[in-house]
């Protein structure tokens, strides 16, 4: 009885931490500047989205000049990830990641290729 009381506890254990790395989901920043002109400017604090499927957030620079920000379709991105950074038509172009609550409210300069 002790022994199977004793392995019960060790199994909820075991399930108690393989839960503590699922997914638990983020709140981003959600906009786009074309609809949205404060969404281009640094320490944006505009509309947000939550999804519980997802790790981290993002924002996007466009060749066009267009930025936008919200939740990564994708989860497994690192904290500071820099994706395809070089020299677009208006500046930088490329995606940034991080993966905290509102993290995506900077214009990324960590991954300007000037600033390593």
């Amino acid at each position: 009885m002790r022994q199977s009381m004793a392995l019960r506890h060790l199994f909820l254990l075991v399930l108690a931490l393989c839960t503590l790395n699922a997914v638990s989901g983020i709140t981003c920043y959600k906009c786009m500047n074309f609809s949205d002109p404060s969404c281009g400017e640094p320490d944006y604090a505009g509309a947000t989205e939550t999804n519980p499927d997802r790790d981290s957030c993002y924002i996007r620079f466009l060749p066009n000049g267009l930025i936008s920000r919200g939740v990564s379709c994708l989860n497994g991105h690192i904290d500071g990830e820099c994706d395809d950074f070089g020299d677009g038509v208006w500046g930088p172009d490329g995606d940034c990641y991080c993966t905290e609550d509102l993290c995506n409210n900077s214009m990324c300069e960590f991954c300007i290729p000037e600033n390593h």
